[in-house]
């Protein structure tokens, strides 16, 4: 008989799995978008400078700058220019509950196609600050402007805050840009109480 239960339990897990992986975009229309400064259009305008709200750990000099002219939307975007290292950016922190859902997404694109994979990946955390989920989606870009698309859920109980993370490779003959990277609620489990 127990045999049987964990089939059952197996089967909806997977059911629940398949329809979870099929948000979209189309899920975000009237939603708030959670990422400040998304865009990168925020703070005092400077080509070396990294805007506001978000953080790269141990930046490297003259490989990340803020550029205008080759963005996906908006005025500005980043551009990271030859990697010789791998490197993470790091949105600011936004609030997250355990029974929520997010849709997160970003756009790149790089100055010729190859085999180097850019990652976006959503990371949850606890009150002391340690991470405990982490999800991740990788594409190759092209020459043009590529979405990256995640979706994100069943967070440990004790998740609290989440960032969402761009991850360049490195490949030093390859310049990458980013722009609009965002996230959106999409999705609350609630409480058969709370329906009624």
């Amino acid at each position: 008989m127990k045999k049987y239960l964990y089939l059952f339990l197996i089967l909806v897990n997977g059911c629940f799995f398949q329809t979870l992986s099929q948000f979209s975009e189309n899920d975000i229309i009237g939603k708030e978008n959670k990422i400040p400064n998304s865009g990168f259009e925020e703070g005092n305008y400077k080509y070396e400078k990294t805007p506001d709200k978000w953080l790269i750990v141990n930046k490297p000099e003259n490989l990340i700058f803020w550029e205008n002219g080759i963005n996906h939307g908006g005025e500005r975007c980043l551009m990271i220019k030859n990697p010789n290292q791998k490197i993470n950016i790091f949105s600011d922190a936004i609030n997250i509950h355990p029974e929520e859902i997010y849709y997160s997404r970003c756009f790149v694109r790089a100055d010729k196609s190859s085999n180097a994979s850019v990652t976006l990946l959503f990371l949850a955390f606890d009150i002391t600050g340690k991470r405990v989920n982490r999800f991740a989606r990788k594409i190759k870009p092209g020459k043009e402007w590529s979405q990256i698309e995640l979706t994100t859920g069943y967070f440990k109980n004790s998740a609290l805050f989440g960032r969402v993370v761009i991850s360049i490779p490195k490949k030093s003959d390859i310049t990458f840009w980013i722009d609009d990277v965002e996230s959106y609620k999409v999705y609350k489990f609630r409480k058969r109480w709370e329906e009624e």
